[in-house]
């Protein structure tokens, strides 16, 4: 049920909101269109990714991150095989001015194991160039997953 939850959520999330002008992409928000800036370009590797107070950092070291403005590519050379999921940034609406801690990042794979562990709305603890730090609060216990994205 949980995961029904979540996924509405993110469809909702992603019909409702939309941070920049896919065909001009115009800014409504700067925040979020640097976001999607910095995460558009290049690849990525997840460094860590702890998941209910476990490491699973090595689960994802056969593969490497591309993002576009709706997906979120995972590809393993090693294993000769590509996955797509969703990613989208969102962030609240009605502030007149905005923090990091007003945006967020859905993510989502439709698929059991490990990447389907990265499903989930996330909030930024920092973004660089070259670091995406994320966490995720999950609502029934409260426990914190993290994720961090390094540009190769």
């Amino acid at each position: 049920m949980k995961n029904i939850k979540d996924h509405l959520r993110v469809v909702l999330i992603m019909m409702v909101l939309s941070s920049c002008d896919s065909l001009d992409h115009e800014c409504v928000l700067p925040t979020a269109c640097e976001i999607e800036d910095i995460v558009e370009s290049g690849t990525w590797e997840i460094t860590l990714f702890a998941h209910l107070g476990i490491d699973k950092t090595s689960n994802f070291e056969a593969y490497v991150f591309s993002i576009n403005e709706i997906f979120m590519y995972a590809n393993s050379a090693e294993q000769n095989i590509s996955y797509t999921g969703s990613w989208s940034v969102i962030w609240l609406y009605g502030l007149d001015e905005y923090t990091l801690d007003d945006v967020n990042v859905s993510i989502s794979f439709s698929l059991d194991g490990d990447l389907g562990e990265l499903s989930g709305v996330w909030d930024f603890i920092s973004i660089s160039e070259s670091k995406i730090e994320l966490k995720h609060i999950i609502e029934e216990t409260g426990e914190v997953n993290y994720l961090t994205l390094e540009k190769q």
